[in-house]
């Protein structure tokens, strides 16, 4: 566990819901169930609650994984500080990203210096 390529998690959705009702009433609904209606209605409650856990585990792992990947990153990263930030902005991790910020903001300024200079 806390590997990024753990255990396979199944999705909630693979596996067909069981019938609330037993076989002698899952075509005619009864509203005075019997004992197999009840059987089948708490096994469809197990179920339920079995899937729901299942899909907060995918939740989770999918989350401690995005942070191993982001901790990773910030790791690596010679541009940011140990909390993955440049000054008080995030960081991309991306080195590149001084100069694509210096290049648009020079673009910026030419078209408002062009405005002004029409204007």
């Amino acid at each position: 566990m806390g590997r990024a390529d753990g255990p396979e998690v199944v999705s909630p959705a693979a596996e067909v819901a069981p019938p609330v009702h037993c076989s002698k009433h899952i075509d005619n609904p009864t509203t005075d169930p019997c004992r197999g209606c009840g059987d089948a209605r708490r096994e469809r409650e197990r179920w339920e609650l079995e899937q729901a856990t299942a899909a907060k585990v995918a939740i989770s792992a999918r989350a401690r994984q995005r942070a191993e990947l982001l901790a990773e990153a910030i790791d690596e990263c010679d541009l940011c500080d140990e909390r993955g930030y440049l000054g008080i902005v995030p960081c991309e991790h991306n080195p590149e990203r001084p100069e694509i910020n210096r290049r648009g903001m020079a673009q910026v300024r030419a078209v408002l210096d062009a405005k002004r200079k029409a204007g």
